[in-house]
């Protein structure tokens, strides 16, 4: 597993620094073992022997000493680089910043809620954060899919949704952020092309897109999984409306 075919080092500094620093990293680098020896080895990929299918967990609860819970669904979402990841991406800013904050932050108590498009792991999700709540908040994520796959969403909403992903996406960064970046970039193999075609079907997305995109996740609901950490009783209680938090629950030590 340590050894110089393996290594990725990520260096962010002036000049100066780095002319110092890369000798004692050159020694660093030469002092680790090369290749492998010994016949090769098939990776275990964790996947199910054949003819047998992995256990699908539709819900979890992390049990701890508290009066709030923080609730999270996770849902199938499009793989970086595609149309539909951008469309999740505007999407998923028009749920933070209205309807979640509206129906999971206002009206339901909790002191946060978000909504996500991770494209390298091809996952859309749902979180709150010290929430009262647990089936109510659940019940909010789905009403804010179908709020926006039944064409809620306006041509004005959607212009400044574009300009809140594009602010996001392009703004200045710390030297330190850049070198985390970058890294990023290249384990991830994100090239500056595909980030300007990226940004350029940003640019392009239509009322449509957007309405397709809340369509497909919720098409999608249930497939997704949820898990909630909070105190037993909150738990127990939404157990009554969602018999698997009952059934797989781990009590996480203190």
């Amino acid at each position: 597993m340590i050894r110089r075919g393996n290594l990725i080092l990520n260096l962010t500094a002036p000049a100066d620094v780095q002319a110092a620093v890369l000798p004692h990293l050159e020694r660093l680098v030469a002092s680790l073992p090369g290749a492998v020896g010994g016949p090769a080895r098939r990776a275990q990929t964790g996947r199910a022997p054949a003819g047998q299918s992995a256990e699908r967990i539709a819900a979890e609860a992390l049990l701890v000493p508290s009066d709030v819970s923080y609730v999270a669904l996770a849902l199938p979402g499009a793989r970086y680089g595609t149309d539909a990841h951008v469309h999740e991406q505007v999407l998923a800013h028009l749920l933070r910043t209205g309807y979640l904050w509206e129906h999971v932050r206002m009206k339901g108590g909790a002191y946060g809620a978000s909504a996500s498009a991770r494209g390298m792991d091809s996952v859309f999700g749902f979180s709150s954060y010290r929430d009262p709540r647990i089936t109510a908040t659940l019940d909010a994520y789905r009403g804010a899919l179908e709020h926006y796959a039944g064409g809620a969403l306006s041509r004005e909403e959607l212009d400044l949704a574009v300009i809140g992903v594009t602010g996001h996406s392009i703004r200045p960064l710390s030297p330190g952020e850049k070198g985390i970046a970058a890294l990023r970039r290249h384990l991830y193999g994100v090239t500056d092309e595909l980030r300007q075609r990226n940004h350029q079907m940003l640019l392009g997305t239509e009322v449509d897109d957007v309405t397709a995109a809340a369509a497909r996740l919720a098409a999608a609901l249930d497939s997704g999984v949820v898990v909630v950490l909070g105190g037993q009783e909150n738990v127990d209680r939404a157990a009554e409306q969602l018999p698997e938090l009952a059934s797989r629950q781990v009590v996480l030590p203190q």
